[in-house]
C-alpha cells in the first residue's frame, strides 16, 4: 500500500471530508457487526453445503383480484 506524506500541505474541505469518511469506514470493517455478518454467513455456507433450503422469506398472503371499495376496506 503506497503512504502518502501531508506534511506542510494544506487539505482542502473535500478532502479532509474523505480522510474522515476513510477513517470511519475502517472503524465499521472491524466492528463487532463484520464479525456477526461473517458468522451468518458461515452458517448459511453450511446449511448450503448440507442441502437445508433457506427459509422462505416471501409468501403470498391473498390471491384476490381487483380493487375493493371503502365500504368493504372499512368493514361496512
Amino acid at each position: 500500500m503506497k503512504r502518502v506524506s501531508f506534511q506542510g500541505k494544506t487539505l482542502s474541505a473535500a478532502q479532509r471530508r474523505q480522510l474522515d469518511l476513510q477513517a470511519r469506514m475502517r472503524a465499521i470493517s472491524t466492528s463487532p457487526f463484520q464479525t456477526e455478518v461473517q458468522q451468518a454467513l458461515a452458517v448459511l455456507h453450511d446449511r448450503k453445503e448440507q442441502g437445508i433450503k433457506p427459509d422462505k422469506q416471501h409468501f403470498l398472503v391473498s390471491s384476490e383480484r381487483g380493487t375493493i371499495s371503502v365500504a368493504e376496506w372499512m368493514g361496512f
